[in-house]
């Protein structure tokens, strides 16, 4: 692991792990790893993924990604809004990959009151328990879910995009009484972002 730490005003070094730091020299570090944007949030929201629960059609939605390089991802960005007024609250996380369908099982996630979601689509940020590191060119899910019961009338919707697939290496599912499948085509994504 490396980071460029500044000493002097105007002058920097590469300083690598481990490396010692002599006394009195004054430090400024900086995060090296920028935000990752995989999907702009903001960008061509135009069709609506309902979350409705339990056990029925739109249980779940899920977005697979895959991507060269390893990452580390600590917050999980969304873009979503409420139907009407919903009082349970929304799993978001990783997974890993089974047969071409998440895996059912959380590497690391955060849960929400659905009730921070508003009435018109907004970023809202999961920070995952604990950052997870990828393994590079490997297929992961980012998986969204409710805790309560069905209702078809409160729900959440994740924003999908309505001119089909803005990311190549992942596509947007939906869980059906079970069964995992393509929304709306096998060119479909959701909004996503990661932050590092």
């Amino acid at each position: 692991t490396q980071a460029n730490i500044s000493i002097q005003a105007g002058i920097e070094k590469l300083y690598t792990f481990g490396e010692s730091i002599a006394a009195n020299d004054a430090v400024y570090i900086e995060d090296s790893a920028a935000d990752i944007v995989l999907i702009d949030s903001n960008s061509d929201a135009g069709v609506d993924r309902v979350i409705s629960g339990a056990t029925g059609t739109n249980e779940m939605a899920a977005q697979s990604f895959t991507e060269s390089a390893v990452l580390r991802i600590h917050k999980i960005k969304l873009s979503l809004k409420e139907t009407l007024t919903t009082t349970d609250n929304i799993q978001c996380g990783i997974q890993g990959d089974n047969a071409g369908v998440p895996d059912g099982t959380y590497i690391q996630s955060a849960t929400i009151a659905a009730s921070t979601v508003t009435a018109s689509y907004t970023d809202i940020t999961f920070t995952l328990g604990a950052v997870v590191t990828t393994v590079a060119s490997t297929k992961y899910w980012i998986v969204l879910q409710r805790s309560g019961p069905r209702d078809t009338t409160n729900f959440i919707n994740w924003a999908q995009h309505a001119s089909g697939s803005s990311y190549a290496n992942g596509n947007a599912f939906v869980r059906d009484s079970g069964v995992w499948s393509a929304a709306g085509g096998s060119s479909q994504d959701y909004t996503f972002e990661f932050d590092m």
